[in-house]
């Protein structure tokens, strides 16, 4: 028909059910033809146009498909391939794997609701890896009750949290002996927690499998890795010895993190790398939160020369602080925080000492975060102009309190001392790009 009508494309038309047109729409294209999608709902409606009858079998369809692809109402497909078939598949199933989550995470709280009402006064996120570990080995009030202070704080220092102890295990406790949830079917209601703290695990690591794969955090693939070229146009020696790096810079505080370095190599004047270009496929490096600038750098024996290769933005999936800078006036003294985590209203704040003193004192203020932003803000408290003091930060969070080093104004001035969370993982994918020496 191709041939008969004179044609350069074929452009077959087809009414999409499902996933069943993947491998039909797969297979034309790779032949060169161009499959179109029709609207089922427009071929419902206009079905009728030519017999007046609302018959519809597959010896009618094919007519009503063609006569809407022939009046131009049809839409291409968008059928991906190489890397981003990959990257749709992948999203495909973490949207699966979230959506797992939440309905486990509602199923957990029904739970609650119905056997533990008073969890909620306890922990107000039900994700408290805390709270969490009691319920595998107690999953009922009573036998909470049953564990006691002693042993639920037993069980946190076997895993080594620290963030939790005696206060936080006798709230627990206490919540548990008053406790006003069905007594029924106690035995069945052990097994049904067990089986969804179980399947809200394995789907929380699956997603964090499947971000890792998608977002390049173990490996790039090779459309996306990065590249820079070096060229010595130096007029001051014949050769040098260069060292390609790559590290990161962050937005708030200026902090460096070297993430590659690649080996020395000797160069004569005028000699490039254009032709064989530093490329990157992948690296790792604790990053705390912020948003990063990515910086190729040459580095010779009278200098360096940097070029920016791309930007990075590392989110805090649990609450992170940081001192950054303090101020000292007349009778007080200010201490700028930066603060990130998950959407919501935490209170964070700043404890202090003099130097010598083991008391310490604290000041703190609620302060609502947006998820993905470093949010900062400055707390004050009264101070002796004359004495030298050190400060912590800390976040109330559900788990507990998460307290940063002791350090001091000098420190902080120096390099900002952030309290560690679960460490962040990235890696990215950039353009190339030329790095050539003065």
């Amino acid at each position: 028909m191709k041939a008969k009508g004179g044609k350069e494309t074929v452009m077959p038309g087809m009414e999409p059910t499902g996933h069943y047109w993947f491998n039909l729409g797969r297979y034309l294209q790779d032949r060169g033809m161009k499959p179109l999608h029709v609207n089922p709902h427009h071929v419902k409606k206009s079905k009728e146009m030519d017999d007046n009858s609302q018959v519809k079998n597959d010896r009618k369809d094919p007519k009503v498909i063609a006569g809407l692809v022939n009046a131009g109402r049809y839409m291409y497909p968008y059928i991906p391939n190489g890397v981003y078939a990959e990257i749709r598949t992948l999203n495909s199933l973490r949207v699966f794997a979230q959506e797992e989550a939440i309905r486990l995470k509602n199923r957990i709280a029904r739970w609650f609701s119905i056997y533990f009402p008073n969890y909620k006064d306890v922990y107000g996120n039900v994700n408290a890896i805390s709270g969490l570990m009691v319920l595998k080995k107690a999953p009922l009030p009573e036998d909470i009750v049953k564990l006691g202070v002693e042993g639920v704080n037993h069980i946190w220092r076997e895993s080594k949290v620290r963030s939790v102890g005696l206060k936080k295990a006798k709230e627990l406790v206490t919540a548990a002996s008053h406790s006003v949830g069905v007594q029924n079917s106690q035995d069945a209601a052990r097994i049904e927690l067990q089986f969804l703290l179980s399947d809200y695990e394995m789907q929380v690591k699956r997603e964090a499998e499947l971000m890792a794969i998608a977002y390049g955090q173990n490996t790039l693939a090779a459309g996306e890795q990065f590249s820079f070229y070096i060229s010595n146009f130096t007029t001051c020696m014949p050769s040098i010895t260069v060292t390609p790096v790559v590290y990161a810079i962050r937005s708030s505080d200026n902090l460096r993190i070297d993430l590659w370095r690649g080996e020395a190599m000797r160069m004569a004047y005028g000699e490039s790398t254009e032709n064989a270009p530093c490329r990157v496929a992948s690296w790792s490096a604790e990053l705390l939160p912020g948003q990063y600038t990515i910086y190729g750098e040459a580095v010779y024996e009278y200098g360096s020369k940097t070029v920016k290769l791309s930007t990075l933005q590392v989110n805090a999936d649990k609450p992170w602080c940081s001192v950054m800078q303090t101020f000292r006036g007349d009778g007080r003294c200010a201490v700028i925080l930066a603060c990130s985590g998950p959407e919501g209203s935490l209170p964070f704040g700043v404890e202090y000492r003099k130097d010598g003193q083991e008391e310490a004192n604290r000041v703190s203020s609620n302060l609502y975060l947006n998820k993905g932003y470093i949010t900062s803000f400055c707390i004050s408290f009264e101070s002796d102009a004359s004495a030298k003091y050190s400060f912590r930060a800390f976040c109330e969070a559900d788990d507990g309190t998460i307290y940063t080093d002791w350090c001091s104004s000098e420190q902080i001035d120096a390099v900002s001392r952030c309290c560690k969370p679960e460490a962040a993982f990235a890696v990215a994918g950039f353009v190339e790009t030329g790095c050539c020496l003065p």
